[in-house]
Formats: C-alpha cells, sequence, structure tokens
C-alpha cells in the first residue's frame, strides 16, 4: 500500500514470511509479524482517540489498528470471531454509529463492524448471494446516506448501504 506522503515515499508492503514492513524512502525503518495474509490495502482510519495518524491492516484472522508515532506504531489487536474470505474492502465513513465502531464493507456485498470499545469484529450485513463486485469499490452518499458502488462482472450496477438496502432506483443494468 502506498501513502499519500508528498514529503517522503512511505509504502506498507507484505513479505512472503507475513511481516509486516513499514518502508521510508526505500528503507525499512519498522516491521511487524501479522497472524496472516494482508487483505486489501492498508487504510487510513480514525479509530483510537489519538490525534496520532492510524492505519487498519487486515488479515483473515485479525484486524490491527496501527497508531503511528514518527516512524514507528502502537499495536491494538483487533480479534475476528471467524477467518475473513474477503479479497479487498473499504471504510465506510459517514456511518451514524462512527462514534463506537468502524464499518468495513467488503468486495463481496458484506459489511463488519469494529467495536471501538470491545476492539472486536463482528458481522454488520450477511450477504446471502454469491456476488462477487468488481474491485476496486468506492463509496457515494445519496440523500444523506452512504453506499457502497457495486458493478457485477455482467454489467449490473448496485448501491448498497452497510445494512444491506439498496438505494431507489437500484440495480440498473449496464448492459442493453
Amino acid at each position: 500500500s502506498y501513502l499519500n506522503n508528498h514529503n517522503k515515499q512511505e509504502i506498507f508492503a507484505q513479505s512472503d514470511d507475513k511481516v509486516l514492513h513499514f518502508i521510508v524512502d526505500n528503507k525499512s525503518v519498522w516491521k511487524h509479524e501479522l497472524s496472516g495474509k494482508l487483505i486489501g490495502n492498508v487504510k487510513t482510519v480514525k479509530f483510537l482517540p489519538s490525534n496520532q495518524t492510524q492505519y487498519l491492516v487486515v488479515t483473515t484472522n485479525k484486524a490491527y489498528i496501527l497508531n503511528r508515532i514518527q516512524n514507528t506504531f502502537e499495536i491494538t489487536e483487533i480479534h475476528n470471531p471467524k477467518s475473513l474470505r474477503l479479497k479487498d474492502f473499504l471504510i465506510f465513513n459517514e456511518e451514524g454509529d462512527a462514534n463506537e465502531n468502524l464499518t468495513l464493507f467488503a468486495e463481496n456485498g458484506e459489511s463488519f463492524k469494529i467495536s471501538k470499545s470491545s476492539e472486536t469484529l463482528k458481522a454488520g450485513f450477511k450477504n446471502n448471494t454469491s456476488n462477487q463486485y468488481i474491485t476496486p469499490l468506492s463509496t457515494v452518499i445519496l440523500k444523506g446516506t452512504e453506499y457502497a458502488v457495486l458493478l457485477d462482472k455482467k454489467g449490473k450496477l448496485t448501491l448498497q448501504n452497510a445494512k444491506g438496502k439498496t438505494a431507489e432506483g437500484f440495480p440498473v443494468s449496464l448492459n442493453r
């Protein structure tokens, strides 16, 4: 994952031995062994009541909040109740419960909540279909509600919120 820092080149990369490396200007300055393979990109989040920059790192069985202190990180481990079979995800920033939870939305149409108080991950919306959507995912806010923009391989475009509700007028077929 490349970080957007105009002064330095900063990268998170995972090696084959599951170690996450933080690389600044082509030099590894910090590392931490993860519990599994990295899912998606490292995302900037606001999770801890700190003014430091924070990142979310997700593996198949754990999530980590990295609280940045210069070129090192304090780590908060988030335990997942079950293995996550995801390829990618995005963060919903405009959820009504953002003070209590961090909402993740996966490429398979499912959502998850990370509790800021208990530091645990739980399922939000469970998708009962086998749809896999084209990544990367993005969000849009429509009438005050945040939706994931989902496009499947058959050309069906859907706007879906974290509770599984589809926006009015969707899905739309892009194939005519």
